[in-house]
């Protein structure tokens, strides 16, 4: 089965960070300001999204705390949960033990924004942008990176880090300097951060999961 935009969830460890609260449904942690159970329910329903490779696309079902799954070929029903408010995880569970991925998404309004590329939020003066490998959360303290536990995924680690509004062509922008001290910008897109990337993944939903199927095999 073909992945969603995925990348492993398993977050580095950081010498001398400050550990957060759990993140998850609770809406806990890092991202008390915004709603996370609120996004689970706006992801309830049927939906055709983007895939791991331009041009592909995949048949989503959430139900609960459920997400099946149809590539084309292949249907699998696993766990669901949005971890943070621009992540959520898929958890297959086998032999024993569980393997996770997770996938970007935002919502402008009651459209869905899912797949490769850079997603954030924005509520009042707070903003998070998800990055390729962290986490960054801006509001009237200042700007924090945050990172997942590798050790207890429900913790969450921070660190000061580099953030800002910023004006980039005209349009206002979410701008961050990432891991590897590459600057990079994230536009705002009404309640949502979204970069060129990102703002072409919109998911089209269905009233049902076989309408859904029937839609991706066109």
């Amino acid at each position: 089965m073909r992945k969603l935009g995925y990348v492993l969830v398993a977050g580095l460890a950081l010498g001398g960070c400050t550990k957060g609260g759990g993140g998850g449904s609770s809406g806990s942690g890092p991202f008390a300001a915004f709603d996370l159970p609120a996004l689970e329910k706006k992801w309830q329903g049927a939906w055709v999204v983007g895939g791991s490779m331009i041009g592909q696309s995949e048949a989503w079902e959430v139900k609960g705390d459920k997400v099946t799954v149809f590539d084309g070929k292949d249907e699998k029903t696993m766990d669901f949960a949005v971890v943070s408010p621009c992540t959520a995880t898929v958890t297959t569970k086998s032999g024993g033990g569980s393997s996770s991925t997770t996938t970007k998404f935002t919502f402008n309004g009651d459209t869905l924004l899912a797949g490769l590329g850079q997603a954030g939020a924005k509520k009042g003066n707070t903003a998070v942008v998800c990055a390729t490998f962290e986490t960054y959360i801006l509001d009237d303290k200042g700007c924090t990176e945050w990172k997942q536990s590798m050790f207890d995924r429900n913790k969450w680690e921070s660190k000061p880090g580099t953030c800002k509004w910023d004006t980039v062509d005209g349009k206002q922008a979410f701008s961050y300097t990432d891991t590897f001290k590459s600057a990079r910008s994230v536009p705002v897109l009404g309640d949502a951060l979204a970069d060129q990337q990102m703002a072409g993944n919109v998911a089209k939903k269905f009233p049902d999961f076989a309408a859904a199927k029937a839609a991706l095999k066109k």
